[in-house]
């Protein structure tokens, strides 16, 4: 019999795990596997989906962790987006079907750069249709495998950069077939697909989004994560154990929740303040508070417990007092 969500050992506050996801599967599919690896009854969420195709860093949120989602799900993405120019499909990379077709279309590359930094700042997107986005109660993909097309409203997203890589390999000039590797810094809700495909009709050249791999997502990066067969094997390697406790096997794969939040002020809390702040009751700020951590105006603050756990993300508000706003403990 594994433990139950409960009793967690280490995750009484919950963690997070990093997952390198591989194209062909949803994010759905990888919350479903790791959840059959975790004792039964511990939540699992993620910070934000990748479509199918695409590979790269998926944030899982464990336990009482997945609280902070609400917290997590704003900040930047990193992407390296491969584009192939000379035709652009109806899903905006290349599981798509055709839509057209430029054989003799040709770019100057420094043509193709300057019109990739008009895209940087912030932007209108239409989402496309085999996004997941809703109308009228379905998802836009659900409507496009019945053959359907609707109206979507634009969208503003941000574009923080967009960067030539490998410029060496790039060619001078960019026509039907030929790819160009890039890097996309941008913000929650960006379409990576949309850009590739706005930036052919700009250019009069079609392309669409032939590979995408989310290299960061806040503060996870690729480093930072594991493969599923890594976190099977922990876990065929843990179960024998785990009916005495989840200390050994995946366990160490799994990250405390602070880590996601390196930039913000820490305060360690006594037992007394910890108390007070599982009953949701406010700290004033003390001068040899922040632990060294990020700047003590900051709006968010961590609170950990006497034993170094997360026990709270807190608000600082005027009145000169950090008021949880998300308990873990």
């Amino acid at each position: 019999m594994t433990k139950s969500g409960d009793d967690l050992g280490p995750l009484a506050a919950g963690g997070w795990l990093g997952i390198l996801k591989p194209p062909g599967m949803t994010s759905h599919d990888v919350v479903a596997a790791v959840r059959r690896w975790l004792p039964r009854g511990v939540r699992v969420g993620h910070t934000g989906t990748l479509d199918p195709d695409a590979a790269g860093v998926l944030t899982l949120l464990l336990g009482k962790a997945t609280r902070l989602a609400a917290y997590l799900e704003n900040e930047e993405k990193v992407y390296r987006a491969e584009i192939t120019f000379g035709w652009s499909t109806d899903s905006q990379d290349s599981s798509g079907e055709p839509v057209e077709v430029r054989p003799e279309c040709s770019v100057a590359l420094p043509e193709v750069l300057r019109a990739m930094q008009r895209f940087v700042g912030t932007i209108q997107q239409v989402p496309p249709m085999v996004s997941a986005r809703r109308y009228e109660g379905q998802h836009l993909y659900e409507l496009a495998r019945q053959g359907r097309t609707v109206q979507r409203q634009a969208r503003a997203v941000q574009i923080y950069a967009w960067r030539l890589l490998e410029p060496q390999n790039a060619p001078p000039y960019l026509g039907f077939g030929q790819r160009l590797l890039t890097e996309v810094r941008c913000s929650r809700g960006t379409y990576v697909r949309t850009l590739c495909h706005d930036l052919g009709s700009l250019l009069g050249c079609p392309a669409h989004l032939s590979l995408l791999l989310r290299v960061r997502s806040g503060a996870v990066s690729v480093g930072d994560c594991f493969a599923l067969a890594e976190v099977q094997a922990a876990w065929r390697s843990a179960a024998p154990l785990l009916q005495d406790g989840p200390q050994s096997g995946m366990w160490p794969l799994i990250r405390p929740p602070q880590e996601l939040f390196p930039g913000l002020p820490r305060r360690r809390c006594t037992s007394q303040e910890t108390a007070r702040i599982v009953h949701g009751q406010p700290l004033p700020i003390l001068r040899q508070d922040a632990c060294g951590h990020g700047d003590e105006k900051a709006k968010y603050w961590v609170l950990l417990g006497p034993d170094g756990r997360m026990v709270a993300l807190a608000q600082r508000r005027d009145t000169g007092l950090i008021w949880p706003v998300c308990v873990l403990a």
